[in-house]
């Protein structure tokens, strides 16, 4: 019983693994290739009829009930059978390929979605490497595994049917032909093992190859003033070799698989034949029969290990996709795989642009309501990554008054980040709270017309014109006017002015043909665009020069008491006007205007 509960509960599993569609059309498909075993059946009575009628054969010499086929038709309508059943056979052969394509794209469709999400919604980093791997190779394979298997169902639901007619037609051919059939699984088996283990070595070398493109592409200056080109070179081309080796084997041995069948099935043809001349001695008619469903069953057998072989070069990928699916809890697959009402993998879809104008003007009709610059109380937080690591942040007590700016400083990797990202919900705390307006950080940004700047040394820009990177994240309709405004106060009107079409100037992907400087003041104009209740700045000034920092910081003094400031970084000018500094490295909150602190920072 406890064999079977766990069997039925990993069934369960794989069955939401795939998905309700994918599914269903797997059962199409087991029906199609019952479908397709009776129809070889039918084949066999209507030809054996069909020689009847033309004399080939004696009527009372036919076997499988074509003799009774005979009596009841003539031979129009033998012929008119005979198409139909090839019809029908096409029909659940084109059912057969649907399933396999359908389960194909759902599959890859429910683990793009996941990795979306886990991208998304993760709160821990999750490198672009780690997920472009996914997406470019995990996932296919896996679908293809699915495709694969879907293939693999329906061709072995057949030899299972016409195994069962061999035996009707000539039952001691048909164990000979069983013996041999065992033969051929054994070894066909042995191969598809050994096509495991060596293709189990294939996700890792993607892996090792897409880190590696990575991390070029982001040092790419380094890598050429390092003169480490070569050494790059060599260990790349060796990840490549390494994949196309273990995948190219895995290949190999696959396709031999496949091909055993109908090697040996010939083979075993000429026993059967070779037998029945000197020792069964079965009629003509019926070893006909007999040969015509041997065929057919070695062509199906074929078809079964050229899918299983596939399916086992694909098998380790689908083994690592349905781990990293089960991760996560089913709470969270469902909102991975049913995002909203309008988009749902598993029914009709609405237009993405219907969708997204729905939704705008469903937002635009509400009345704003802005909520005024909150206050953040800290008290004794703690946080660490993990049990096993040090504290990050330990017994911190901190009071941000509504309206405040406030500074925090300290060496790369004592904590600024770490408390950006709890103040923001993006991390939960270990120990201690933070609460802003007497809420936690999740409920308070949850609140309608709450809305937060956050711009980061470096800048994230999407392709798309310079209006719609201004609009990211900015769900009200503005007048041009605002934006002008928005771009004033980060010191880039002129620069946007001068540009062609101005504000519908086109971007290319990551901001490319802005300077560092310009991508910045773009970002900034975007957060001022917001009018956020809280403004965070987090490096926000690493690309600007002193004159620029010096007038934007200037003119978010101006806006005093409008938004709470936190600004981060290790450059005293931006600095200027905090009220208070809290210096991680030290420890120590500095509570004094800032023209003092800049004096000490400096």
């Amino acid at each position: 019983m406890s064999f079977l509960f766990e069997a039925t509960e990993k069934l369960k599993k794989v069955l939401y693994f795939l998905g309700r569609r994918t599914s269903l059309w797997l059962g199409v498909s087991v029906v199609a290739g019952v479908v397709m075993g009776f129809a070889e059946l039918g084949l066999s009575i209507l030809l054996q009829a069909l020689l009847v009628s033309l004399d080939i054969i004696q009527q009372d010499m036919s076997v499988l009930g074509a003799d009774l086929v005979f009596r009841l038709s003539s031979p129009i309508l033998l012929l008119v059978g005979l198409f139909s059943i090839i019809a029908i056979k096409g029909i659940a052969h084109f059912l057969v390929n649907q399933s396999s394509s359908v389960a194909h794209e759902l599959i890859n469709a429910r683990l793009r979605c996941v990795a979306i999400y886990d991208l998304l919604h993760s709160k821990n980093f999750v490198s672009a490497a780690e997920v472009n791997a996914k997406i470019g190779d995990s996932f296919p394979k896996a679908a293809q595994f699915a495709q694969q298997a879907s293939l693999a169902i329906p061709s072995f639901i057949q030899c299972v049917t016409l195994l069962c007619f061999m035996f009707l037609a000539a039952w001691k051919e048909a164990l000979v032909s069983l013996a041999m059939i065992s033969v051929i699984a054994m070894i066909v088996w042995t191969v598809n093992h050994h096509v495991r283990r060596i293709a189990s070595k294939v996700p890792g070398e993607q892996a090792a190859l897409v880190q590696g493109i990575e991390r070029i592409a982001r040092n790419w200056l380094l890598v050429k003033v390092l003169r480490t080109i070569r050494f790059e070179t060599d260990r790349l081309t060796q990840n490549i070799l390494n994949y196309s080796l273990h995948f190219t084997r895995s290949r190999f041995l696959a396709n031999a698989a496949s091909s055993l069948p109908i090697v040996l099935g010939g083979l075993m043809l000429v026993v059967i034949v070779a037998l029945n001349l000197r020792v069964f001695s079965t009629p003509g008619p019926v070893l006909l029969a007999f040969l015509y469903l041997l065929v057919r069953f070695t062509q199906q057998l074929a078809a079964l290990a050229r899918s299983v072989g596939a399916a086992s070069s694909y098998f380790p990928h689908f083994k690592i996709s349905g781990q990293y699916f089960f991760r996560f809890s089913p709470e969270q697959l469902d909102e991975a795989l049913h995002p909203s009402k309008a988009l749902n993998l598993e029914g009709k879809q609405e237009s993405r642009g219907a969708t997204s104008l729905r939704a705008a003007k469903a937002q635009r009709a509400k009345p704003l309501n802005r909520p005024k610059a909150p206050q953040i109380e800290i008290n004794s937080l703690s946080f660490r990554y993990s049990p096993d690591l040090p504290w990050v942040i330990d017994d911190l007590n901190l009071q941000i008054a509504a309206g405040e700016q406030v500074g925090v400083t300290g060496r790369s990797g004592s904590g600024k980040s770490t408390l950006l990202g709890l103040i923001l919900g993006v991390l939960e705390p270990s120990m201690g709270k933070i609460l802003i307006d007497g809420i936690s950080p999740n409920d308070y940004f949850e609140t309608e017309g709450v809305k937060v700047g956050y711009v980061g040394a470096e800048p994230f820009l999407i392709e798309g014109s310079i209006k719609e990177n201004l609009e990211y994240g900015n769900d009200r309709d503005l007048p041009e006017s605002e934006y002008w405004q928005a771009l004033e106060f980060a010191e880039m009107k002129d620069c946007i002015e001068e540009m062609p079409g101005a504000l519908d100037y086109r971007l290319k992907e990551n901001g490319e043909g802005l300077s560092a400087g310009q991508k910045q003041r773009l970002a900034l104009a975007r957060a001022f665009l917001a009018k956020p209740q809280i403004l965070i700045l987090d490096e926000a000034s690493a690309n600007l020069d002193e004159r620029t920092e010096s007038q934007i910081t200037e003119k978010i003094q101006s806006c005093k008491g409008a938004w709470t400031v936190i600004v981060v970084s290790h450059r005293p000018g931006i600095l200027t006007h905090c009220e208070k500094v809290y210096d991680f490295e030290r420890m120590e909150l500095k509570e004094t205007w800032g023209s003092e602190v800049l004096k000490e920072l400096k």
